[in-house]
C-alpha cells in the first residue's frame, strides 16, 4: 500500500475578513426573515386586517362599488358627498358581522384620519357620516377604508380612492 501525504497547509488558511463579514450578514438576514415570518404567521395576525382590492374602474361617488372579500363574502359601498362631510353606506353579504368601521384620510393634502364605527340601519346594512376637511384647492383626493370584523374576530377590508370637488 502506498501512503498518501496530504498537504494541510492550504486547508488551514483563515478565510478572508470580507468573506467572514458576508457570512455574518447572511446569517443575520436569515434570522430576521425567520423572526418576521414567525411573527406574521403565528404572532398577532388576529389584529391585522386582510385587504381586498375593489372592483376595477370603481367610482364610489358615481354609484356603488362592489368588492369581493375573498371566499368570505362581499360588500357594496356607496358615498354621498356633501359640503365638509361624506355619508357612507355599506351593504354586506355572506358575513356574520360584529362591527363595520370607516376611515377617511386625505391623499392630496394631509388632513389626518377620521374614523367612525358605522351603525347598523337594517339587516346587513351599515351607515355613518364622516367629516371632511375644508378645501384649499379645486378638489381634494381622499381614501376611504372600510373594515369589517366578523363574529370570529377576522378583519377584512377594502379601500376606495376618490376626488371630491370643493364647493
Amino acid at each position: 500500500m502506498c501512503a498518501v501525504r496530504i498537504d494541510r497547509h492550504h486547508e488551514d488558511q483563515p478565510r478572508p475578513p470580507v468573506l467572514n463579514a458576508l457570512i455574518l450578514v447572511t446569517l443575520v438576514t436569515i434570522v430576521v426573515a425567520c423572526w418576521y415570518l414567525g411573527d406574521y404567521y403565528l404572532g398577532s395576525a388576529g389584529e391585522r386586517t386582510r385587504w381586498f382590492a375593489p372592483s376595477p374602474f370603481c367610482d364610489v361617488l358615481a354609484g356603488s362599488c362592489h368588492t369581493r372579500l375573498g371566499q368570505q363574502g362581499s360588500l357594496v359601498t356607496r358615498l354621498e358627498s356633501a359640503p365638509q362631510r361624506v355619508r357612507v353606506s355599506v351593504t354586506i353579504d355572506g358575513l356574520d358581522t360584529r362591527a363595520v368601521e370607516a376611515q377617511l384620510e386625505g391623499r392630496s393634502v394631509y388632513t389626518g384620519e377620521q374614523e367612525i364605527r358605522l351603525q347598523q340601519v337594517a339587516p346587513h346594512r351599515y351607515a355613518g357620516t364622516l367629516p371632511m376637511a375644508s378645501c384649499e384647492r379645486d378638489s381634494h383626493s381622499w381614501r376611504l377604508r372600510i373594515r369589517v370584523e366578523d363574529r370570529a374576530g377576522v378583519r377584512l377590508g377594502s379601500w376606495y380612492d376618490f376626488d371630491s370637488p370643493c364647493q
